[in-house]
């Protein structure tokens, strides 16, 4: 994809990689895995619409999977998922 979101010295990639890793497995499976689908997805695109379209069933989708809701409640309680 060619996307770029931080620079780091040779000696700080290893480490700053593991932190980005963490981050993103703290989320939940289904979630990341849709994201990372609907990125591909969306080089695809033939357009804004069809981009902002298949975000949208993405949307929907997740929300029927109770991820949402947990994520929400841990929040509210100021928790981290586990």
């Amino acid at each position: 994809m060619g996307l770029v979101s931080e620079m780091v010295r040779d000696d700080r990639l290893m480490p700053r990689a593991m932190e980005i890793a963490r981050s993103i497995a703290a989320n939940s499976a289904f979630g990341v895995w849709m994201t990372k689908r609907g990125g591909w997805a969306n080089v695809e695109a033939g357009s804004l619409q069809a981009a902002i379209e298949l975000e949208n069933r993405t949307q929907i989708l997740t929300r029927t999977t109770g991820e949402l809701n947990k994520a929400a409640a841990l929040l509210a309680q100021r928790k981290r998922p586990t």
